[in-house]
């Protein structure tokens, strides 16, 4: 992660402590399903087509759903909670979910974070283009994003694809980087 920070893309092994969540995907993609079913009724009509069920929401999403929501989501995810929130970098995660032939439609965030990706189940033929550039997702990869340019999300295959979300604080990322290479 060096350089400027208005490139789309950004290489996953730069960012080492999400190995072990990568690792872990089939696990994970367990926890995400069974949270998802059991959890879906909270989103309302989001269920339908496109959603995200945050086990540890960013700051301006507490407000959205209920407290209760995110205990539940985490006793649903005790692996998922255990390794993300072991990474002093992330900010926030949550699971989502997106429907086939459904389309998450261009839109970008004001905070100037990253987003890793790993992709859990990746629906038969689905993908993101950030900055109009695209990248397929494929089960068990992580693609990082900059947060801040325009994106968009879509899902051509046959079953639903399922993502862990991760925000990553772009700062703190840096200086864990730093104490990583110093030791």
């Amino acid at each position: 992660m060096h350089g400027s920070r208005r490139r789309a893309y950004y290489d996953a092994t730069a960012f080492p402590q999400l190995a072990a969540v990568q690792a872990a995907w089939p696990t994970l993609r367990d926890e995400a399903r069974r949270a998802l079913d059991a959890l879906g009724h909270y989103l309302g009509g989001q269920a339908t087509s496109s959603y995200i069920l945050p086990l540890r929401p960013e700051a301006e999403d507490r407000t959205v759903y209920p407290d209760e929501l995110y205990a539940k989501a985490c006793a649903l995810a005790p692996e998922t909670t255990r390794l993300v929130s072991a990474v002093p970098y992330v900010m926030a995660f949550a699971y989502s979910r997106l429907q086939p032939g459904k389309h998450i439609p261009l839109h970008e965030h004001w905070n100037p974070n990253l987003v890793a990706i790993l992709c859990l189940q990746d629906g038969g033929n689905s993908h993101i283009i950030v900055d109009e550039q695209r990248r397929d997702f494929h089960d068990g990869e992580i693609i990082v994003f900059d947060y801040t340019l325009p994106h968009e999300s879509k899902n051509e295959g046959a079953e639903e694809r399922i993502v862990l979300l991760m925000i990553i604080d772009p700062k703190k990322a840096r200086a864990s980087q730093a104490q990583t290479a110093s030791r």
